[in-house]
């Protein structure tokens, strides 16, 4: 019986194989309680997708000084295969497997609550780490290939979700003018459907057509890459539930869509960043590189536009993890020359209520296109087109 994974049982690992037939088997007695009882007893299974750096950087660093001042821990007990540790609480939480020389993979049966506020913490802490970034324009796509891959008949669930935090309606709100001023009065929404695919391949295209926030989705199930049942979540940040009843058949569908991830991204690196290279002959250099053009198509508030740049841009919040000091050219237009905190690289972004247009160096990893469309759909503007030296951001993402 699996009925729950301790920190003992991850200490007294030996393998791979021992590894993943532990949480195969966790995964099994999860399945069987939903199908049996409507519910389970433990946490299921959740892998999270950590990207770490660029191809020019692997080798360089070893895990420890990847997770350094992340508040994790490892143990290397098999090849690429790690015990990970909570130092906080000197416990075990999971696996780490190193799926590529680019990408990581935290495999725990914890609490969903405990392992999304350490992963976030994790990673915000480290200029080595970042999400696997899942933007709604990323998913579109991904909803693209399991409508012609699945069942008209089969279970979908998708989740929706689009919290514009810099926007405020003090004339429709019923609260007091100093909790507006101090605080604001956000718009969001979020709704989850669980139906057939038939079902909402039919309706979501009338459901966009009225309301912007069903562009901005942030989870979709994934049938099973190895045709079993049940299915994976994946969330717009790389963290991926398991719902199968076979954890192989969970890893198997994480690597798939991790592997079409990593190919978007390199791609982008070869067209985004800005840089000199030398002609052919050797007599000059030439200005190689492109823009990312991110089209508001619902323009923002001046207002709005202002309390975004102040409120995250300026103090290098997350989750947009971008840091720099906005000028002001206009009432309706900024230029910001700042860093990307993951790996301080530096970016550069004209921006304005209709949209952004930014550019990169040599050097800066090409997930911050991700990261930033992502953020821009849940947290700025639902609707949106993008493209990169006008290649639309679509054809970049291998679904």
């Amino acid at each position: 019986m699996y009925e729950f994974t301790s920190s003992e049982d991850i200490a007294a690992l030996r393998s791979r194989d021992a590894a993943f037939s532990m949480l195969d088997g966790h995964a099994a007695e999860r399945y069987a309680e939903i199908r049996t009882d409507g519910r389970y007893r433990a946490p299921v299974v959740k892998s999270y997708v950590i990207e770490t750096v660029p191809k020019r950087q692997q080798g360089q660093l070893t895990m420890e000084q990847l997770l350094r001042g992340s508040g994790l821990c490892t143990q290397q007990f098999d090849d690429m295969i790690f015990r990970v540790g909570d130092e906080t609480f000197g416990k075990w939480l999971g696996i780490l497997e190193r799926v590529s020389p680019r990408f990581l993979v935290l495999h725990t049966t914890e609490k969903v609550h405990y392992t999304d506020n350490i992963v976030h913490k994790a990673l915000a802490a480290s200029p080595y780490l970042d999400n696997m970034w899942v933007a709604g324009l990323y998913f579109d796509r991904l909803w693209d290939s399991v409508r012609q891959s699945a069942s008209n008949n089969a279970w979908i669930r998708m989740k929706f979700e689009s919290e514009n935090r810099y926007e405020t309606d003090v004339d429709t709100v019923d609260a007091p003018e100093n909790v507006v001023r101090e605080r604001g009065i956000t718009r969001s929404a979020a709704t989850t459907f669980s139906e057939r695919l038939r079902v909402l391949g039919r309706v979501l295209p009338g459901l966009r057509d009225n309301y912007a926030p069903f562009h901005a989705m942030s989870m979709l199930r994934l049938p099973p890459a190895g045709g079993g049942k049940g299915g994976s979540d994946l969330h717009s940040t790389g963290k991926v539930t398991n719902w199968a009843q076979s954890f192989y058949e969970h890893r198997l569908t994480v690597v798939r869509a991790l592997r079409g991830y990593e190919h978007s991204t390199a791609a982008i690196e070869e067209d985004l960043p800005v840089g000199l290279e030398p002609v052919p002959d050797g007599s000059a250099v030439s200005i190689r590189g492109s823009a990312l053009h991110v089209k508001f198509l619902h323009p923002l508030s001046e207002e709005a536009l202002e309390r975004f740049l102040s409120s995250t841009i300026a103090k290098g919040r997350p989750p947009f993890r971008l840091w720099g000091q906005p000028i002001r050219i206009s009432s309706r237009r900024y230029h910001v020359y700042g860093v990307d905190l993951h790996l301080l690289q530096q970016f550069t972004m004209e921006i304005t209520p209709d949209g952004c247009v930014v550019t990169i160096g040599s050097g800066t990893c090409g997930n911050v296109v991700h990261r930033l469309i992502a953020n821009i759909q849940q947290h700025l503007v639902p609707r949106v087109e993008a493209t990169i030296g006008g290649k639309p951001y679509a054809d970049y993402i291998q679904a």
